[in-house]
């Protein structure tokens, strides 16, 4: 792979066939290259492929079966691409909640340090 971004090879494979669906380099009904094409081309082994593959069938993008091609599929417009406002409003709730919890960790652990001070004085 000619990037190396830290991230998974799979993952970078996959990305780079997503962006060249999404580019129209690769239209529907079009066959990706083979397993030892896709190997060579990027410096891969078969199960960052195969795992790519999934991936991207997993996502809808592609079709295929063992021992056939594998063929892109018709992309929709609504085809797993993120509701980014849904998901900033996810991350803000998410958030809050994190906010939340924080404060009743602090009120409980204040809670049994002062019930801590107090049992030893108790006992005298």
């Amino acid at each position: 792979m000619a990037a190396v971004t830290g991230r998974a090879a799979y993952l970078e494979l996959a990305e780079d066939i997503r962006q060249k669906i999404r580019s129209g380099e690769l239209s529907p009904g079009d066959q990706l290259p083979s397993m030892s094409k896709l190997m060579e081309e990027h410096g891969v082994s078969n199960t960052v492929v195969r795992n790519a593959m999934h991936l991207l069938k997993s996502e809808g993008l592609v079709q295929g079966r063992q021992g056939k091609a594998v063929t892109v599929t018709e992309v929709t417009p609504t085809s797993k691409e993120p509701d980014i406002e849904a998901v900033m409003r996810r991350l803000d709730e998410l958030g809050s909640a994190v906010e939340q919890l924080g404060e009743r960790i602090a009120v409980l652990e204040a809670s049994r340090s002062t019930s801590a001070k107090r049992q030893p004085a108790q006992e005298r």
